[in-house]
């Protein structure tokens, strides 16, 4: 089987545009892009899926549905698609072998657990999960501005009791040719997938 990629839409979220444009000034940004009454810029939640020989791998998992109604007002998020997308690529929940977290904050993170009415359980059950040690530390640890931007009782305490982590320190080569590597920069602990 040849390795391909595939594009899965977990939805949609709006974001504060001035902030994504950093320096820009707004005089300049606001002829270019829409944007609401609240100058938030719509983002689609692409995530990579990647089949490469026997596993199917799969590189963050967008929001999630499980929002709190202070997130909900603030990002107004779409309904998670993610399982609909992935349903496109003929794959179920449990078909997936990898999840590669390229960090820990609750837009990348918040479809690792799915919430249903009577509880909630790992959205990709026999997966494993592949994150940078230190980006766990942050996530159960956030400190100060990272506080916003972590959600780990609701997104990751169920991963760390049931799920399969592979926490790691460093670059690393999961498969030949599919390789991790740690970049910093957005997050301390952010990883980058670089596919041979």
């Amino acid at each position: 089987m040849a390795v391909t990629v595939h594009k899965a839409l977990a939805g949609y979220y709006w974001s504060d545009a001035g902030a994504l444009m950093g320096v820009l000034p707004y005089a300049i940004w606001s002829t270019k892009i829409q944007f609401d009454e609240r100058r938030r810029f719509q983002m689609a939640l692409n995530l990579l899926v990647i089949k490469h020989h026997e596993r199917i791998i799969l590189v963050d998992t967008g929001l999630g549905n499980k929002i709190t109604d202070r997130l909900r007002k603030i990002y107004n998020p779409s309904e998670f698609l993610l399982p609909t997308s992935l349903a496109e690529l003929g794959i179920r929940d449990n078909d997936v072998t990898d999840v590669i977290m390229t960090h820990l904050h609750f837009d990348h993170a918040g479809g690792i657990v799915t919430g249903f009415a009577d509880q909630d359980r790992l959205t990709f059950p026999k997966a494993r999960y592949w994150i940078q040690a230190a980006e766990w530390q942050i996530a159960k640890h956030p400190e100060g501005l990272n506080r916003a931007a972590y959600n780990f009782k609701d997104q990751l305490s169920l991963l760390e009791a049931e799920g399969n982590i592979e926490l790691l320190d460093g670059d690393r080569e999961i498969y030949p040719g599919l390789n991790l590597r740690l970049v910093g920069g957005h997050t301390f602990g952010s990883q980058i997938v670089e596919l041979d």
